[in-house]
């Protein structure tokens, strides 16, 4: 079995562990840690975060909400008001769908400015061609 360079204490991780696992960085994780939205679980007699299995899960729904660049206050929000559940295995494909749709779509109206302006402008072109012509 490949080492991971990480060892358990009890089912807990060190905040340099799970910044390792997550791909985060520690500052990260204490930024989490100070503005509430991922307390560690537990500290080590020595004041280290440790982090358990539930702390890993919220981690993974921040990191979602984050890869869609929705703002730390506003995924604190949704975290808080119970917005995202656990999900049942066999429902995860169905919502991982409806988000990567509902991602699409804001990207859609954010990118529909640019795509009305150039067709007003192409417009504009064409008038004044026939104008001049």
């Amino acid at each position: 079995m490949a080492d991971t360079g990480i060892t358990t204490r009890g089912d807990a991780l060190t905040v340099s562990e799970v910044s390792r696992l997550a791909g985060v960085s520690v500052r990260a994780l204490h930024h989490y840690d100070e503005i509430g939205l991922l307390v560690p679980s537990a500290r080590s007699d020595a004041g280290y975060r440790l982090y358990s299995r539930d702390d890993l899960d919220r981690l993974q729904e921040i990191l979602l909400f984050r890869e869609l660049e929705i703002p730390l206050d506003d995924i604190a929000v949704l975290l808080a008001g119970g917005a995202f559940d656990i999900l049942l295995p066999a429902d995860a494909d169905l919502h991982f769908a409806k988000i990567r749709v509902f991602h699409g779509q804001i990207l859609a109206h954010e990118t529909q400015p640019a795509a009305d302006l150039a067709i007003r402008v192409a417009g504009l072109a064409a008038a004044e061609g026939v104008i001049n012509a």
